[in-house]
Order: structure tokens, then sequence, then C-alpha cells
């Protein structure tokens, strides 16, 4: 990252999450291959120098709405026990912050969200139909059918943001 600005801006945003939320990444870089015609190529080789793994057509383009959804609700609640971790108002807040770094962006995701997913309620020893909920639009109950871990924690999501000029990825990590 060349520009000073943003990396202080990314600094600052990573101090102001890591208040109440631990276990995340979040990087943003100048993109080096604004026009390669295989984003998920370019993706791949961006999480792979974060550290992570790569998915290469395994990654699921997402909308900006998907993505805001997705970061926010990442900041509400932690992936394995779905704890709060911060208020919906303070996720919504960081989600729009965290999308700014990377303006006019195509998204992508390890994670396939559905609504009205059936999951085993183990409190209540039955099949349960678990719908979406939003509040302020910040999915506060988010279904994810399947994850593709890209990192070796026991659970981990997140958006790479690729656009002509950035690339960053927000990523979250839980352990069990």
């Amino acid at each position: 990252m060349h520009d000073p600005t943003l990396a202080s801006r990314v600094a600052q945003l990573v101090n102001a999450i890591e208040l109440e939320r631990r276990d995340l990444r979040l990087a943003v870089q100048a993109n080096t291959v604004p026009d390669s015609p295989d984003v998920r190529t370019v993706v791949d080789r961006f999480v792979t120098a974060q550290g992570f793994s790569g998915l290469a057509e395994r990654w699921r383009e997402i909308t900006c709405e998907a993505a805001f959804r997705h970061i926010g609700s990442l900041l509400y609640k932690d992936l394995v026990y779905k704890s709060q971790v911060m208020s919906v108002a303070r996720a919504k807040e960081l989600a729009h912050e965290v999308l700014a770094l990377v303006p006019e962006a195509r998204y992508f995701s390890n994670a396939d969200m559905v609504d009205g997913l059936i999951q085993w309620d183990v409190m209540k020893s039955e099949c349960v139909v678990v719908k979406s909920e939003f509040s302020d639009g910040v999915l506060v109950n988010y279904p994810l059918s399947s994850i593709d871990p890209i990192a070796s924690s026991t659970v981990d999501s997140g958006v790479v943001m690729v656009s002509h000029e950035r690339i960053g990825i927000f990523w979250v990590e839980d352990e069990d």
C-alpha cells in the first residue's frame, strides 16, 4: 500500500474494530493487475499473499448489499457461538467504513448465505428453518449453508473487494 492516507485509514479502522472484535484481518492495497480477465485468480493471489489459502472457482461473487450485510453480521456476532460482539448501529457504521476503502468494487466471499436454511437445533433436538433476520440493514441472524475455509481456524469468513484501483480483504476467524 503506497498511499499513506489509505494506510492510516486502514490502521485507524482496524484499531476501532479491535476494541470490540478480535481475530480479524483488514488489508487494502493497490490492485497490481486491474485488467485481468480472471478476477478469481487475482483474488487468490491476494489472499495467499495475506497468508490464507485460495479458493479458485469456489469464490462466490456477491452484491455490494450482500457484502455490507455479511461484514455487518461478522462484526455484530461471532461465527461459532453467534454471541453479540457489538451493537447493530456500530457494526453498520464500521461495515460502511470497510466498504468505503475499496469503492466501485466487485465482492467475493467464501460463504453461501441462504434464507430458509434447515438446520439441526441442538437445544430443541429437532430440525428448524433458520430465516435471515435484519436490524437496520445488518443481518443479526445469518444462516450460512456452507463455508469454504481459507484459514486454519475453526471457522472463518469475510469479503474480498476488488476494484480497478484497489484490492482489499475483511476477514474474521473464530475458534471453538
